[in-house]
């Protein structure tokens, strides 16, 4: 997916069966190149379409947005499943040292299983649990957020 974005190429993907984005959080949401991407390029054979978002603290409301570009595309959405890793947002964070970096890649371990598991047996993931900041932070925030801090400095 990379390069097709990387060169601007919208051709058409034949995937036949299970479609799963792996991507990085930028302000609570996926990345909008990788939106732009997915909404502009066609795609063949797909039956389903899975969502993993890692993120230094939280994904906020981004299964909405997932779903609802899945709605768009005409696919079948399993659902987003968040996995906590190290901050590495240098602009705005500190990163963790490295023993920290190692435990949270540890805890993270089951819920990267769980994933796999889910996918494997063709389960959506579990609902997750929204308050209100996260829908605030992937709706508002993210509206605000983004031009500000991930345009310029965000790179896939």
């Amino acid at each position: 997916m990379n390069t097709l974005i990387r060169n601007n190429d919208h051709s058409l993907q034949n995937i036949q069966g299970t479609l799963v984005f792996v991507v990085p959080t930028y302000a609570w949401r996926i990345p909008r190149i990788v939106e732009e991407w997915i909404r502009l390029t066609a795609f063949k054979d797909v039956e389903e379409v899975y969502f993993v978002m890692d993120c230094g603290g939280n994904i906020g409301n981004a299964g909405h947005y997932n779903r609802k570009l899945c709605e768009k595309k005409g696919f079948n959405y399993k659902g987003t499943m968040e996995i906590i890793m190290p901050e590495n947002y240098l602009a705005m964070f500190d990163t963790p040292e490295d023993d920290e970096a190692k435990k949270i890649i540890k805890q993270a371990n089951p819920v990267v299983k769980q994933a796999v598991s889910y996918i494997h047996q063709h389960l959506p993931f579990s609902s997750m649990s929204l308050q209100l900041k996260d829908k605030f932070q992937s709706s508002i925030v993210n509206t605000v957020f983004y031009p500000l801090f991930c345009e310029s400095s965000c790179l896939l």
